[in-house]
């Protein structure tokens, strides 16, 4: 993790960082968090005094010289041109050495959005199909190096049980040649 550029997409107010701060040495890494103006006003008054993490709210921010690791966990399902963000990563120069992303709605049918209840309010969030999911990101010269079951997250769809999704996944790609070489 020496001398890297985390882009943590979806990160809320640092949470990710907060949490691997307590068991990685990330004085050397540039954390940068993603998120609406709401959550990333938080994050930096939460983080503040904390040199190495910074908020932006959108990937036209970006200031980094490179992105070596592109982190989303559970947000890419909420985002409607989700499928846009890497080639305009890709496209600003900004080539992640890894992708990893965690909680992601996959399933064997046809994309979809429905509602997810979160109590006092309901979010459109998309699900995917895994083949097209998997062959997009593969397409801009990466590939599968692990994929595992979230089975704490879940997407039962009331009367279309052909369009629950019973675990989540979680995906780690890097650029081929790479394999096995993290950052």
């Amino acid at each position: 993790t020496d001398n890297c550029t985390i882009l943590d997409f979806g990160g809320n107010i640092g949470i990710h960082y907060l949490r691997y701060k307590k068991y990685l040495n990330l004085e050397r890494v540039k954390w940068i968090v993603c998120d609406v103006p709401e959550i990333t006003k938080v994050g930096q008054a939460t983080c503040a005094g904390m040199p190495n993490i910074a908020f932006i709210n959108d990937i036209d921010e970006l200031d980094a010289t490179r992105i070596d690791i592109f982190l989303a966990s559970d947000c890419l399902q909420y985002v409607e041109a989700h499928d846009l963000l890497l080639p305009k990563l890709i496209g600003k120069g900004f080539r992640p050495r890894q992708i990893l992303i965690d909680q992601l709605p996959l399933y064997d049918g046809p994309r979809f959005v429905t509602l997810q209840n979160g109590g006092l309010v309901h979010y459109p969030q998309y699900v995917f199909n895994r083949a097209e999911y998997l062959t997009v990101i593969t397409n801009f010269g990466y590939e599968l190096v692990d994929c595992w079951d979230c089975r704490n997250f879940s997407c039962i769809v009331p009367f279309h049980p052909d369009r629950s999704v019973r675990a989540y996944t979680g995906l780690c790609f890097a650029e081929k040649g790479t394999k096995g070489k993290m950052t």
